[in-house]
């Protein structure tokens, strides 16, 4: 079941799109939610254990949240046949 991410009490987002998106425009906020360790467990919930992996990998560094949103995808890419 899918939950909403809140960066605010105002502001939620339903799916990884809307939260990368976000993330992109609320850059202060994200930064600390990164920091704090909040983006992992609510993107394994949302069946996305590699952004959850990449978010744990960058969330200490200065410049983390450019880190993850340079590679993060909205859905994961599909492997060649």
């Amino acid at each position: 079941m899918a939950t909403a991410y809140y960066f605010s009490p105002n502001q939620r987002v339903e799916s990884v799109q809307e939260f990368l998106a976000a993330c992109g425009t609320n850059k202060e906020v994200a930064r600390n939610h990164l920091a704090a360790g909040y983006f992992e467990p609510w993107l394994r919930d949302q069946g996305r254990d590699d952004l959850a992996a990449r978010a744990a990998r960058v969330r200490h560094e200065a410049d983390g949240l450019e880190q993850f949103l340079k590679t993060a995808r909205p859905s994961p890419r599909k492997k060649a046949a």
